[in-house]
């Protein structure tokens, strides 16, 4: 049921440089390693494979800038060899070559994108002047007797401006209409110029400026503008059919560049990494320790020159920073993907994937007990597979458990008279689905406190094992709460021995709380007693929490009962439909909140008591593909 990641060795690597890149590629091609910085820089102060690096990057740089362009379609096979510097600094050259005859094609479509942009916008502006019938011209030029603006008025004041605008002797003519505003042209004498501007700006008169582009016929300029879109487009689907044609006739070329790239990647990660002096070469790493001789095996056969290969198992202060390695069924993916949602065990640490595959799917089919339901999320989850990873293995566990507890409840898409109940029906027995509830987040709780103390034992941390509130005191003091409970209801007894089992593991807490502060005897005083009262609320709340699933068993019983109600007053057409509807609606609605509220109890109740979440997770090096 239970499991922790797998174990890891750390592995040193002593070799000669010539041999680093058949080592990386190797190690890559197995993906076996988590690279880790060295810890000899004092003795081995050289970074060996940082010119390397250097090229490589700079040749991803250049095949990035052309990746856009190739067919996605493209597979590369991988060589057979590693890629010498040299090798990678001429493919740098070509890839660099090839982006330059690239970029010039670019920068030309881009260019006339440009145009393009700049036309329409033109176009935009002019059909604020299309209904006028002469040159626009005229409207900037400088006229020794007339003076012409155009611009826009709110429709509002456009019948008192005319009227205003005709007694000074000015031409005023409307020419179009948006929502807001009317577009007009104004002629004026000079002499009566200043009068007619004032008239307009109290008639809240904005004047268009008119590009000097437009400084023509609307027809003309029109006709103009749609000969240049229609140019700049064909410059445009020249340059990219040039582009497509490079590309394709460089395919081979490219290709061998992506392949010396990939191959180039090993060594390249592994650069930042190394440590030497002289021709020596310090490789470290952690692996799994299952994988120790297939690696010793393959170094043999591979590298030309002796090397220096050692094992060791993690030291206690190296526990912290050794990377988590999981290894699950397919079948547990989902849920794995869902814990590390929380976050990634640390190394030694429980794996909780096993158990919460288990627990939720429990909780779940408790709480949506039916055997239509279960069937439906079953087939959700198939028809929807390719849309979600993971959904269909995620709903075949969850509607295989609804099925397994309706079968047990005796409900078939609400009705509960088409079968007979193996067990009971929720709503004949509320107090005992209640009762069960909570004997289950009692048993919940109580194995997530042991998780607990067995996680901080495997970190060191005994002190807090035995006498925090998630270690053994805090498991007796938890046994003790419950057994005192279970005393004052059945018996409607509270006597010394229930004192004694509630207060002094509560005591032994809090005394290892006080020995953990720091401050003034007064705030010491006040922090240990609002940790004591907290821990007493935090543990009841959480039994109580588990409440829920039995609410969530009624609340699906009475839903799919008020749905029958609803039905009932329905001919035989909207019965059916009200039946079809409400189905779906308990199916998407109510069963994504009992996922969640499973989540949550998973999540609040389970991993924040015993799981840190805080490990690094094992990245393998491995040969990159682009």
């Amino acid at each position: 049921m239970l499991g922790t990641p797998l174990p890891l060795e750390h592995l040193s690597l002593v070799m000669l440089d010539i041999d680093v890149p058949i080592a990386s590629d190797l190690l890559a091609s197995m993906e076996v390693i988590h690279l880790i910085e060295s810890q000899q820089d004092e003795i081995l102060g050289d970074f060996p494979g940082k010119a390397y690096q250097s090229a490589y990057r700079r040749l991803d740089k250049h095949l990035k800038k052309i990746s856009p362009y190739l067919d996605r379609r493209v597979v590369v096979e991988r060589r057979a060899a590693p890629v010498a510097l040299d090798e990678l600094d001429r493919a740098d050259k070509r890839a660099q070559s090839l982006w330059k005859r690239v970029s010039s094609y670019e920068e030309k479509i881009r260019a006339a994108r440009e145009k393009i942009q700049h036309h329409k916008q033109l176009s935009n502006s002019l059909t604020q002047f299309e209904n006028l019938d002469f040159d626009l011209g005229w409207l900037s030029a400088d006229n020794p007797f007339l003076k012409f603006l155009v611009g826009t008025v709110p429709h509002a004041e456009l019948s008192q401006l005319e009227r205003a605008l005709s007694l000074a002797n000015t031409v005023i003519e409307p020419f179009q209409k948006s929502q807001e505003h009317d577009y007009i042209f104004v002629a004026t004498e000079k002499e009566h110029q200043q009068d007619t501007e004032e008239i307009l700006k109290a008639a809240n008169f904005y004047e268009l400026t008119i590009p000097p582009e437009l400084h023509s016929h609307p027809e003309k300029i029109k006709a103009d503008i749609q000969h240049q879109l229609k140019k700049n487009q064909g410059l445009i689907d020249q340059y990219s059919e040039a582009l497509h044609q490079l590309i394709q006739s460089q395919h081979e070329e490219i290709c061998e560049i992506i392949a010396i790239l990939n191959m180039a990647s090993p060594f390249a990660t592994v650069a930042s990494n190394l440590t030497g002096k002289g021709q020596l070469v310090l490789l470290e790493g952690w692996v799994a320790a299952s994988r120790k001789q297939e690696i010793d095996k393959q170094l043999g056969l591979k590298l030309c020159n002796p090397y220096l290969l050692t094992f060791r198992p993690p030291s206690i202060d190296e526990m912290s920073r050794v990377p988590s390695l999981q290894k699950h069924a397919r079948l547990l993916s989902p849920f794995q993907r869902l814990v590390e949602q929380f976050g990634v065990p640390r190394y030694g640490e429980i794996d909780p994937t096993k158990l919460f595959a288990f627990s939720y799917t429990l909780m779940f089919g408790m709480m949506f007990g039916d055997i239509g339901h279960g069937a439906s999320i079953i087939l959700i989850g198939i028809l929807f597979r390719k849309k979600i990873v993971g959904l269909q293995t995620f709903a075949g566990f969850a509607g295989l458990s609804s099925i397994l507890f309706g079968t047990l409840y005796g409900s078939v898409f609400g009705y509960e008279d088409i079968i007979h109940p193996l067990w009971m029906s929720p709503m004949e027995a509320p107090t005992q689905m209640l009762l069960i509830a909570l004997a289950w987040g009692v048993s919940f709780l109580m194995i997530v406190n042991l998780l607990s103390i067995v996680n901080l034992l495997a970190l060191n941390k005994r002190a807090e094992a035995y006498f925090g509130g998630n270690g053994v005191a805090g498991l007796i003091f938890y046994w003790g709460g419950i057994y005192g409970a279970y005393q004052y209801v059945a018996n409607q007894q509270f006597a010394l021995v229930e004192m004694v089992g509630l207060l002094l593991p509560l005591s032994v807490i809090l005394y290892h709380q006080w020995q953990t502060l720091e401050g003034r005897m007064a705030e010491k005083i006040l922090i240990t007693v609002i940790e004591g009262i907290e821990k007493v609320i935090n543990r009841l709340s959480s039994t109580l929490s588990f409440l829920r699933v039995a609410a969530f068993s009624l609340n699906h019983v009475a839903l799919a009962a008020a749905i029958f109600t609803l039905a009932g007053m329905m001919d035989n057409t909207g019965y059916n439909i009200t039946l079809l509807l409400g189905n779906l609606f308990i199916i998407v609605l109510e069963g994504g909140i009992v996922a969640i509220q499973c989540l949550r109890l998973e999540y609040y109740e389970g991993f924040s008591r015993f799981f840190s979440g805080k490990g690094e997770r094992f990245t393998p090096l491995k040969i990159e593909t682009h």
